[in-house]
């Protein structure tokens, strides 16, 4: 049984008491992804008390149930299962295999250029029109993977309801040759309900419905009161943030083939196992997480660097952001109960060549202190880009005493993880995600608030149109 707040744990109270400031150096190995923990200021002693606390908030017990039958409470929907190929017991086995099954045949229509449009020509493009988990994680995939696609399809996405992006985007599309893709797990977010209709407009034909458009969704009967026939299912449990490999990621089976959209959900059905099955000392997620609580609670360190030097990955920081801030960004546990203790850190970053001409300053000589994950990929045709980010990252991680003063030195950072991928792949990129995902819930779990909902999200939503309804009475 979880504790209420973390708190009033004997190990968190221990870690309190630490003050010895120690390097911990580490080589972990996951499927997929390796991570050198280089420099985390982190006594064996506060590591000891960081696997104790796993042990009170009962973490082995959770690993336990998603292992076996997935848990089964209200607030802890089944994100796994979207990947997962055992475990058919569930009922929910069902519903996903068909959807998959949906999603090949809708892809290899297109893909085949047997999907046709109002004028019977084959389609060339591709629009996804979603907002946030709905239009982060699909992009994320098309950019990071487009050197592995042989697909004659262009893909494009739309995400925010301003006007001049919209038009930005299908200045040089054919109405007759495009697909829209309209991604709403309710069907009735505002922006992407406006930017539908927008795309319907701009297709202008008694066709469009039929051939231009499918709908992607957990509420059928609403797409279809919008005139949609073809509606791709996702369900309430599927939670936006954590839906890239539900029909929400449609467009990347389109671009990728459905075998390589099917990499992707194996890639990250192997992290699922290196989560559930690896002893907390060497399980890759629970260590990302642990040395989080770390830094974030215990050395008072709330800034967290995404830095990347693969501009595939350029992204990962969005789908990242959205992934830890949404889910912890809370100040109250399960029980709607305050707590005493910051939870999920700020995410910012970039690409790691163009940081050295931005932010780079505050980071060698500025005087915060700002934790860092550095990803990078193996690919020779990036080996100069790769040796300079590399170079930079070592300043960072050791530092620079100048014999002419303080304007010369660097400081060195105490937090800096380094994540690699030898190859980037819909498998290594599934596990990538999978990877983060299960960083997210074991903090989520130990800090015992709940990273599946976003009330001030939906609170902030209510008071916007509140506000925009008296600005409207007002000018009235």
């Amino acid at each position: 049984m979880q504790n209420k707040n973390a708190s009033l744990l004997p190990a968190w109270q221990q870690l309190k008491t630490i003050h010895q400031q120690m390097a911990y150096h580490q080589l972990i190995e996951a499927p997929f992804v390796n991570c050198q923990i280089q420099h985390q200021h982190l006594p064996q002693q506060a590591l000891h008390h960081l696997f104790q606390l796993c042990q009170e908030q009962d973490l082995e017990d959770a690993q336990f149930q998603w292992l076996n039958q997935g848990i089964h409470t209200a607030d802890e929907p089944q994100y796994m299962l979207l990947r997962q190929t055992s475990n058919t017991s569930h009922a929910a086995r069902f519903q996903v295999e068909q959807a998959k099954q949906m999603i090949e045949q809708y892809a290899n229509q297109i893909r085949q250029q047997q999907w046709l449009g109002y004028s019977d020509l084959a389609i060339t493009d591709v629009v996804n029109i979603g907002m946030g988990g709905s239009d982060l994680g699909p992009k994320l995939c098309c950019e990071a993977l487009a050197h592995v696609s042989d697909a004659p399809i262009r893909c494009h996405f739309i995400s925010d309801a301003d006007q001049f992006a919209f038009e930005r985007t299908l200045k040089h599309l054919n109405p007759a040759t495009t697909l829209f893709l309209v991604s709403s797990k309710s069907f009735n977010t505002e922006e992407t309900l406006n930017n539908f209709k927008k795309a319907q407009h701009w297709v202008n034909h008694p066709q469009a419905l039929q051939k231009h458009f499918i709908a992607i969704t957990a509420y059928e009967e609403r797409a279809k009161k919008h005139g949609f026939i073809h509606v791709l299912p996702i369900w309430e449990w599927v939670i936006g943030r954590y839906s890239c490999f539900s029909a929400i990621n449609f467009i990347s089976a389109i671009m990728l083939g459905y075998q390589g959209f099917q990499a992707f959900l194996d890639g990250a059905q192997a992290m699922d196992m290196h989560f559930l099955n690896t002893p907390i000392a060497a399980n890759l997620p629970i260590l990302l997480a642990l040395i989080g609580i770390w830094n974030i609670n215990f050395l008072k360190i709330p800034s967290h660097l995404m830095l990347m030097d693969d501009s595939r990955l350029r992204h990962f920081i969005d789908y990242v952001q959205q992934l830890d801030m949404e889910s912890n960004g809370k100040s109250v546990n399960r029980y709607g109960e305050p707590i005493d203790y910051a939870t999920s850190p700020i995410i910012w970053g970039g690409l790691g060549n163009p940081s050295h001409h931005s932010y780079y300053q505050l980071l060698a000589q500025g005087s915060h202190q700002v934790a860092m994950d550095y990803v990078s990929c193996h690919d020779p045709k990036n080996s100069y880009i790769q040796s300079l980010c590399e170079a930079r990252k070592n300043v960072l991680l050791h530092g620079i005493k100048a014999e002419q003063g303080a304007k010369d030195s660097i400081h060195q950072q105490v937090a800096i993880n380094h994540l690699h991928i030898e190859q980037l792949t819909p498998q290594s990129l599934g596990a990538l995600i999978a990877l983060y995902e299960h960083k997210v819930f074991t903090q989520a779990w130990i800090w015992n608030i709940n990273p599946f909902n976003q009330p001030g999200v939906e609170t902030a939503k209510r008071a916007i149109e509140a506000s925009r309804n008296t600005m409207k009475s007002a000018v009235e």
